[in-house]
């Protein structure tokens, strides 16, 4: 702005006109700079960010647990459950958010992102992973050690003679 060439009251009232008409231009340029940083932080984000390996990817039908957000602004919730569910996956979508639904079917309204949920495992699961776990150390296990669950039975033995 060259306010050395302003004399009379309708100079300075373009010069402002201009001064306003310039501003408006920078914040255009602004936002479309700021536009272009956040995608490309998204990008950067996506492609070496992952919450979730391949191998752990949830999927349409995998039981979940639903962190209960809500806590988290609360002062007075020590003892509440930190974890709502299990919920089953009914959608999922490219940006990452999950539609869930109750294990009847009944759909929950909102989506929810990733970092919200975790898989569910149920006893079951737990029970034959790691029977197979023990199943891995007995193989490599020689053949002169025993088995601590074998202790509690050779013990009994023991005390009846």
């Amino acid at each position: 702005m060259e306010w050395e060439e302003v004399h009379s009251r309708e100079d300075l009232l373009a010069a402002r006109i201009k001064q306003l008409d310039e501003r408006s231009l920078e914040e255009s340029r602004a936002a479309e700079r700021l536009e272009r940083s956040r995608l490309g932080n998204k990008r950067y984000f996506d492609k070496h960010k992952r919450l979730r390996s391949a191998k752990q990817q949830l999927r349409v039908g995998d039981l979940v647990l639903l962190h209960n957000t809500s806590i988290e602004t609360s002062h007075n919730v020590k003892l509440e459950d930190q974890w709502r569910g299990p919920y089953k996956i009914r959608e999922v979508s490219e940006t990452g958010y999950y539609r869930l639904e109750e294990l009847d079917g009944t759909h929950l309204a909102e989506s929810y992102a990733g970092n919200r949920l975790k898989r569910f495992f149920s006893r079951s699961e737990l029970e034959r992973g790691n029977d197979a776990i023990r199943g891995k150390a007995g193989s490599r296990r020689r053949s002169d050690e025993s088995d601590p669950d074998d202790l509690d039975t050779e013990e009994e033995g023991q005390g009846s003679d």
